[in-house]
């Protein structure tokens, strides 16, 4: 158990029972939380660092004060914060209520009804299902099946220590009346097969890959000049991800405005995580889905992980988070800071093990921030 590294002395009822309430919550509350009382760097501080923060703050008796637009990692907003406020301001009888100057509400309530379990043991409409594991604001684990896009709930672990934005895998089928989808089997987590994993991701000793005959260094930033869909290019992306799974290097997909009829097209280049939005989907949805793709890839190099990221058409994804955060100013090169801080999110992983990759073509050029960021920082392949 970890030691606490706060003292707070001659605490009163009250503040009392706001510490015991902060206590009890999870990790991303608890950075939430700090962000919204002052702290500028919820994802680099520890849990004590972060309940030191709210409490000094609740202690001092002041009221928060507007969030402004802030340069680092998007911020990750929960659907259970507001409820922690309200309690925290019935508690205090300081209001610690949303303030305006806060970031859009992007994080979707997901929900489940509960298991008939009659239904459930006929394994009706069976499907594969696989996606980035995410806790709702009960607790439970789910995820959205990159399949068919229905979210899929799971009740049972499988005896494996899952953590959220995990990678899972496994046949799902439904639960209830109300057409609600239930894991019934676990195949795979973090691309290794369940009898295999102990929190590890698949291990290579791979130093570069091969893409039309030449070879390049694994770990960098690459661009694929003149290429507007990875589809346009299936047999060489294929033989590509061929080349990467062979050195059990995962391979993710980050694709925006996937009509109806181009979705086969994506599934048969053979993506292990395709993050794909369709033409109908919200941006405030697109937002949230790229923050926990952050996450995800974060999470494989928690756990030594190698991967493989390939981001299709960044200017439409840059479009789509202007218009989430629409009433922030576009003062960075025509783009909402939100955009750039969104983009410059990827530029550390490259230090490590993640190699990335993006389309370019000549319309991208007409936007700054994509010659910026993207076309001189990434090698033409």
């Amino acid at each position: 158990m970890t030691k606490n590294t706060y003292t707070f002395e001659n605490l009163n009822e009250q503040n009392k029972q706001c510490l015991a309430l902060i206590e009890s919550l999870g990790i991303y509350e608890l950075r939430a939380l700090a962000r919204i009382f002052g702290d500028n760097s919820p994802t680099t501080l520890k849990r004590n660092d972060h309940i030191k923060i709210v409490m000094d703050k609740i202690i001092s008796g002041k009221e928060i004060r507007p969030i402004p637009l802030r340069q680092g990692r998007p911020y990750k907003e929960l659907s259970n914060i507001e409820g922690i406020l309200a309690e925290l301001t019935k508690i205090t009888g300081i209001d610690y209520n949303a303030k305006t100057g806060r970031s859009p509400q992007t994080k979707k309530t997901i929900t489940f009804n509960q298991v008939e379990e009659d239904i459930f043991a006929q394994n009706l409409f069976p499907i594969k299902a696989k996606g980035i594991l995410l806790k709702n604001a009960d607790g439970q684990f789910y995820f959205q099946n990159q399949h068919n896009f229905k979210y899929v709930l799971l009740k049972d672990t499988f005896g494996v220590s899952l953590q959220e934005f995990d990678f899972v895998e496994g046949n799902a089928v439904v639960m209830n009346a109300d057409r609600e989808y239930l894991l019934k089997e676990l195949k795979r987590v973090n691309f290794v097969d369940v009898a295999d994993y102990k929190t590890k991701a698949p291990q290579t000793n791979a130093k570069d890959f091969a893409y039309n005959g030449k070879t390049y260094s694994l770990g960098g930033r690459y661009r694929f000049d003149n290429l507007t869909h990875y589809s346009n290019k299936m047999d060489e992306i294929k033989s590509l991800l061929a080349d990467l799974k062979q050195k059990k290097i995962p391979t993710m997909a980050i694709i925006p405005n996937v009509a109806e009829e181009e979705q086969i097209s994506v599934q048969m280049l053979g993506f292990d995580c395709p993050v794909t939005f369709k033409l109908v989907d919200k941006s405030e949805d697109v937002y949230q889905a790229l923050v926990d793709a952050i996450e995800f890839v974060r999470r494989q190099e928690e756990i030594g992980g190698n991967l493989a990221i390939f981001i299709q058409d960044p200017v439409t994804l840059a479009n789509i988070v202007d218009h989430c955060f629409k009433n922030n100013a576009r003062g960075y090169m025509n783009h909402t800071d939100n955009v750039a801080e969104l983009i410059r999110e990827f530029s550390p992983l490259v230090q490590r093990k993640t190699t990335i990759f993006s389309t370019s073509d000549n319309a991208d050029l007409f936007d700054p921030l994509f010659v910026s960021l993207i076309y001189k920082n990434y090698k033409a392949i």
